[in-house]
């Protein structure tokens, strides 16, 4: 701690060095003040430095890369992020559509088949960025019965995202959620479904059935875990236990949400995917 009350951001860059290393490369601003300095109530202190040093490095090698995040919730989700290549915070220049890691071309003019002649219910689709070509698939084979809301397609090259991907959320009567590895691990996919399960409005689980861990998790909630192996065993235990995803994994098994439906998905098949109770897992009401 500095005399004229800014932080010593020393600690912060070699906790943040450690975590790079880790399997989750991510702090939040308490956790960083608890971490280097004993004390939760220096968060706010340790972002404003942080904001500071970032928007005053001119880029290149040197320091360690950051990124403010405060999506899709301040509280929730007030990450700082070690291992990315811009700094992002909500007061500056907002986190646009060409940010995006792993980029779409925007010559594709991929688009949804719009059915706009028939009511149909809102759907937020929840998935990992990984996932996208899929997803368009799936979002177009639900068109008949929803109007999906998926981000790539509805947001344009330089909208913010934060702002939109809120309003979606908000809007969106129905969710859908394409389960992958990708998605299991993501955070970001984790708090959106929460979202939905908390406002107790329909959500949809679409199960990639050629993912090695869904199809675990499609065994585990089938009360299948006896025939797993050693290995798959020990990789459900890291999957069951994921951030946010573990209350939800653990409620869907245990049949408690009754606003939940899951399918299987298989793209290998020639028709992998139909909204029909052949595919459906558990259902209710």
């Amino acid at each position: 701690m500095r005399n004229n009350g800014e932080i010593d951001l020393a600690p912060v860059f070699e906790e943040l060095r450690t975590v790079r290393c880790r399997s989750k490369p991510w702090r939040t601003a308490k956790t960083l003040a608890v971490n280097c300095f004993g004390e939760a109530g220096l968060a706010e202190r340790v972002e404003k430095g942080l904001y500071r040093h970032y928007q005053n490095w001119g880029g290149g090698p040197g320091p360690l890369h950051a990124r403010y995040s405060n999506f899709p919730s301040r509280r929730s989700l007030e990450v700082i992020w070690a291992h990315t290549e811009h700094v992002h915070v909500k007061n500056l220049k907002p986190l646009e559509k060409y940010d995006i890691a792993e980029r779409i071309s925007f010559e594709d003019n991929i688009d949804l088949d719009r059915k706009e002649d028939t009511p149909r219910p809102s759907l937020f689709v929840s998935h990992s960025h990984k996932d996208f070509r899929k997803v368009v698939e799936v979002a177009n084979d639900v068109s008949l019965d929803w109007r999906p809301w998926l981000a790539e397609v509805e947001i344009q090259k330089y909208d913010g995202i934060n702002e939109n991907i809120i309003e979606a959320i908000s809007t969106a009567e129905e969710c859908m959620v394409y389960l992958s590895s990708a998605s299991l691990g993501s955070r970001w996919t984790g708090k959106e479904v929460d979202f939905y399960q908390n406002n107790r409005k329909p959500v949809h689980f679409v199960l990639d059935l050629t993912d090695k861990d869904v199809s675990l998790l499609y065994r585990a909630l089938q009360q299948r875990e006896s025939s797993f192996s050693e290995c798959e065993k020990d990789r459900w235990e890291v999957i069951s236990n994921y951030v946010i995803w573990k209350d939800i994994l653990t409620e869907l098994r245990n049949h408690r949400h009754n606003n939940a439906r899951l399918y299987g998905y298989n793209p290998c098949d020639c028709a992998p995917f139909q909204l029909s109770e052949e595919y459906r897992l558990l259902a209710s009401g």
